[in-house]
């Protein structure tokens, strides 16, 4: 088990992981494992303030996208914005930073 403490406001934030320390099987070869790894590395690996900032914490898993899928990262990137839990406001503008890279 993971030694780092997910704060539960953390987890509520994402779509698909909820604080396993290992992929469920039912996410391999499928979006959902895509957008599981990006999450698992923005709760486990990235620290956020107390704040907890959602456009910070959306722009992460973007950018864990960028990173380990350059050539697939506008079409995962879309993807994952329409599915995740951010409100439509937020969304929005997720999108329109998404067309301006």
């Amino acid at each position: 088990m993971s030694e780092k403490k997910i704060p539960q406001k953390l987890l509520d934030m994402c779509l698909v992981y909820k604080g396993e320390d290992e992929s469920p099987d039912k996410f391999i070869d499928n979006d959902d494992g895509v957008f599981w790894n990006a999450e698992f590395n923005a709760c486990v690996n990235c620290s956020f303030d107390k704040t907890l900032n959602k456009q910070k914490f959306f722009n992460t898993i973007l950018g864990t996208f960028g990173k380990w899928m350059p050539y697939d990262f506008f079409e995962v990137s879309k993807k994952y914005i329409q599915k995740c839990k951010a409100d439509n406001e937020l969304k929005a503008k997720l999108l329109k930073a998404l067309q301006g890279s």
